[in-house]
């Protein structure tokens, strides 16, 4: 039986009975009126007490009428920092995605984006499980994003939804052809671009379908040298070099330079070397940059020449870039070249200590790199690549790509078994490394430790003390690095800290010192210390 607009606003009122079987019997009877009751409803929503607008929710998910869906998603906006709402406005939830049809699609993508920071992490569980209902590939980087909500039911539905929304993607991608995919990612944007460029670099045709979007030279050819930039194919170097012969955008023109460098490996041709001379004295720094790095990996002699004397130039952004490319292709580099990088490697690092630029690290340690790669341990020049790295290191411990490809050189270039005592460095260049064993990485610490251990003089200033520290500290490192260490260093503390790690309570602590300890009097005539074996 209908009823007028009154009647029903009185039928409304009844929803705050304290009666509950009374409150149910009227949330029937308004679902059972439809959608005659859903203006009423809505008019009444955000006017009455939040118990009977908990009801009111529930009647309009039952109704199923889609003019209730703009009312409930302002309410569930508006009312988004009201926690007395909270109830409601997760019912409110549930409701939208009930009542919401396909047509609706891009609005209610819009309002979930909207309300993906909700405060209430129930609402923004039930954002989460929305986006999966619309199963659009575009709600993938949110969804992502949820992934680190401090919600943990919200960490897992967003889990199961990303499951849920890369299946579906991955029987989407499977009806696309490689022409549908490359309209798609002419005319998207946004997230749904994102996705499709992702497509194509997994796509069986992607070299084609990408050197095609290059070819175009239109506004996706950036695209296309992108996905050809993480193929690793070294055809794209011909697509990379006729684009910057055709292109008219700058941009273009540095991309495939960039794609060109990636993929030279010292064997430049004609045509490349032609572009890369052009692209050096170009007015633009972009191109400038990327060209630098290809003449250096150019395998040319005056292009990898000016490579390396950019490595020197006060323009530190073009510094760290030539260096860069030099260390990639080291292994090809004519050894003759080794002198101009420690050339290099002095001037960097004097400018680097009055000036201690972010570009000018990144020189420094990828010519230091660089050199590691040119030379073997038994080199006549690896001396010199270890003291560089030594002179590298010093106050350079908050420069972590220093400290990480100066133990790095370290380690390449010192013999696994160390030095003899009597070849070991200057204990002022040793110097450098104790510091490094109050680093906050564990892994830097035990690095400094094995290149202390291979090459260092026990008489550096202050080692012995460290020792001390990290015997008392840092029990981790002590049966794996720190006795070793102290053996091989032979400092003048040495037999006396051996005696007291030899009995330690630690049983695989004990077993080493009292190994390095019979190593240590075998090595010499007489050994005056004695230590008694704790208990097993």
């Amino acid at each position: 039986m209908s009823m007028d607009r009154a009647e029903i606003a009185r039928l409304i009122d009844q929803l705050d009975h304290p009666d509950a079987v009374r409150q149910r019997e009227v949330r029937d009877r308004l679902v059972a009126l439809g959608p005659e009751a859903v203006e009423v409803i809505n008019a009444n929503l955000r006017c009455v007490s939040t118990r009977v607008r908990t009801g009111l929710v529930q009647v309009l998910a039952d109704i199923g009428d889609e003019r209730a869906l703009l009312p409930l998603m302002r309410y569930v906006f508006d009312e988004r920092n009201n926690v007395t709402e909270s109830n409601a406005r997760g019912l409110a939830m549930q409701s939208i995605m009930r009542i919401a049809q396909p047509r609706h699609a891009t609005k209610l993508f819009d309002f979930l984006v909207d309300m993906r920071d909700d405060p209430d992490a129930f609402v923004r569980t039930y954002v989460i499980e929305a986006f999966g209902k619309l199963g659009d590939a575009t709600a993938t980087p949110y969804v992502r994003e949820a992934l680190d909500d401090a919600s943990e039911f919200v960490r897992e539905r967003a889990q199961k939804t990303l499951d849920e929304l890369e299946m579906s993607q991955t029987k989407n991608a499977q009806k696309l052809s490689g022409e549908e995919l490359l309209r798609e990612i002419r005319s998207a944007t946004g997230a749904r671009l994102t996705y499709c460029v992702k497509l194509l670099s997994e796509h069986d045709d992607a070299f084609a379908l990408a050197s095609q979007l290059v070819r175009e030279d239109g506004n996706r050819s950036m695209v296309g040298l992108q996905v050809l930039q993480g193929l690793d194919d070294p055809a794209a170097r011909r697509v990379a070099v006729r684009h910057f012969q055709l292109t008219r955008s700058d941009a273009d023109r540095a991309a495939s330079l960039r794609l060109l460098a990636e993929h030279l490996d010292c064997d430049a041709e004609a045509s490349e070397l032609n572009a890369i001379k052009r692209a050096l004295d170009w007015d633009d720094k972009f191109i400038e940059l990327a060209a630098l790095a290809a003449a250096a990996r150019s395998g040319h002699p005056e292009l990898t020449q000016r490579a390396v004397e950019a490595t020197r130039s006060g323009d530190y952004n073009a510094a760290a870039t030539a260096s860069e490319a030099l260390s990639k292709a080291a292994d090809k580099l004519p050894a003759n070249l080794a002198d101009a990088l420690f050339g290099s490697i002095q001037m960097v690092n004097g400018h680097r200590r009055h000036n201690p630029h972010e570009d000018l690290v990144r020189t420094e340690a990828y010519l230091l790199r660089a050199l590691s790669k040119m030379l073997q341990p038994n080199d006549a020049r690896s001396h010199q690549a270890q003291q560089a790295a030594l002179a590298s290191l010093r106050r350079s411990h908050e420069q972590q790509p220093i400290v990480i490809t100066a133990l790095e050189v370290l380690m390449r270039l010192t013999p696994k078994d160390g030095y003899k005592l009597k070849d070991r460095w200057h204990p002022a260049d040793a110097a450098s490394l104790v510091p490094l064993l109050r680093h906050a990485n564990p892994s830097v610490r035990r690095r400094a430790l094995e290149v202390i251990r291979r090459g260092a003089p026990g008489d550096a200033p202050n080692l012995s003390r460290e020792f001390e520290r990290l015997m008392r500290d840092d029990p981790a490192l002590v049966s794996e690095a720190v006795i070793p260490a102290i053996l091989e260093t032979s400092g003048p503390n040495a037999k006396k800290q051996l005696a007291q790690l030899a009995v330690a309570n630690e049983p695989t602590v004990r077993r080493a010192a009292e190994s390095a300890l019979r190593r240590l009097r075998n090595r010499q005539p007489h050994i005056d210390v004695q230590f008694k074996r704790a208990r097993e």
